[in-house]
């Protein structure tokens, strides 16, 4: 009868140690990170484009262990039309968005003859750590050498200032 006792207590002590292991490996997993991942906006560089202006939207985002997921919703503050892009399933510590959106401006909505788009961007790490940061850009009427010429902005884009008063 004793040598039935000793397989058992075998599989028990093996199961026992297995356990143990199992609980020591799954608690080195990510969920130390308590570190959101960090989000920064390269462009849009300008915050006054005009109507039909392409406005290019890129953005890097890190983390310190492993990106989940991004969103990145852009928003028309006028008729609060939405585009949405989304990628799932990065598995990587930095992703580089490099796109664009075209301005629109409903001009039969629109009082003032301008608007806002927000920018979004939402990011997700594999611990569940997530973070969001925002953008916006004025759309106005006609074209951006429209808007300069009428403003004197030039003198303040190319680093010139004018000083004809002086």
């Amino acid at each position: 009868m004793p040598e039935n006792n000793l397989p058992m207590n075998f599989i028990k002590q093996t199961t026992l140690i297995f356990a143990f292991a199992s609980l020591v490996l799954s608690s080195c997993t990510k969920e130390d990170d308590h570190t959101a991942p960090e989000i920064t906006f390269n462009e849009p560089s300008l915050n006054l484009y005009g109507i039909a202006d392409t406005v290019p939207v890129k953005v890097h985002i890190h983390d310190d262990e492993e990106l989940e997921a991004v969103t990145i919703q852009i928003t028309n503050d006028e008729n609060d039309e939405v585009i949405s892009m989304k990628w799932n399933h990065v598995y990587n510590a930095h992703l580089m968005i490099d796109t664009f959106f075209v301005a629109y401006l409903d001009t039969a909505l629109s009082v003032d003859d301008m608007c806002n788009y927000y920018i979004l961007v939402e990011a997700k790490d594999a611990s569940g750590n997530s973070e969001e940061e925002k953008e916006s850009v004025h759309i106005m009427e006609g074209s951006m050498d429209d808007h300069h010429s009428h403003s004197g902005m030039d003198d303040h884009m190319d680093g010139h200032m004018n000083h004809s008063g002086l």
